[in-house]
């Protein structure tokens, strides 16, 4: 690479639309999914205060921008919007803009259509020998630092009637274990344990083998001095919403 003071152009994870971004160096359109350190945060200058963080899956993409809106107003304004803040109707990886990404219980949703790696990841998730293969899930907050996740729980629902809760205020230990009971149920999988004081994300994308089905992958922050390792196993008793 030669030094250029001009402005060169990212790519966008997959979706064919573009960012200008300045720097010391000129590119070719890079993807973000796999942009280096140095060139993430540039990528974070450009886009200011709109990232909440950074999700990864082991073995399938390396860093992808998740996104929050700052306005109460319009908690959910990237269902409709891309990672530029462009209207799009299939919108992007996304936070609602009442839960702290700090949050004991952290939902993060995905695009209504999979249109790249790490979002044609959830639904493959439904595979056992997939689940196996990628245990592991990332999510660095650009406020609170980079946690590893386990594996937990893997299931689908209705958007229509969710299992799973969007939670604005922090969970008691009464709800957290009640909610985490039901998903449990109705998980395809028994994988990482969880516990009250454990730390959740769960990953939400729209899946089509029902009307209006929707994948849910639920992880479990990795405890101090834990290992990688997850067993993971069919649940022979898991209830279905259909």
């Amino acid at each position: 690479m030669k030094q250029n003071t001009q402005p060169f152009v990212l790519g966008s994870f997959g979706t064919g639309m573009t960012i200008t971004c300045f720097t010391g160096y000129e590119s070719k359109f890079l993807d973000c999914k796999e942009l280096p350190a140095y060139f993430k945060k540039q990528l974070v200058h450009q886009m200011g205060t709109y990232i909440a963080g950074w999700l990864s899956i082991a073995g399938i993409s390396s860093d992808h921008p998740v996104m929050q809106s700052r306005s109460p107003f319009s908690p959910t304004h990237f269902e409709k919007y891309d990672c530029w803040n462009r209207p799009d109707l299939a919108g992007c990886i996304h936070i609602d803009s009442r839960v702290m990404t700090s949050a004991a219980y952290l939902p993060i949703l995905f695009p209504r259509y999979p249109y790249d790696n790490i979002t044609n990841a959830l639904v493959k998730y439904q595979s056992l020998d997939f689940a196996r293969q990628h245990p592991i899930i990332n999510f660095e907050s650009i406020k609170g630092g980079e946690s590893r996740y386990k594996l937990a729980a893997v299931f689908t629902e209705a958007q229509s009637d969710p299992l799973h809760v969007n939670v604005v205020e922090p969970l008691v230990e009464e709800t957290f274990t009640a909610q985490w009971q039901m998903l449990s149920e109705y998980s395809w999988y028994r994988a990482a344990d969880v516990q009250y004081g454990d730390r959740l994300i769960v990953l939400c994308t729209c899946s089509y083998s029902h009307r209006n089905e929707r994948t849910v992958v639920v992880a479990r922050q990795m405890r101090a001095g834990e290992s990688e390792t997850v067993s993971i196993a069919k649940n022979p008793e898991a209830k279905s919403p259909w």
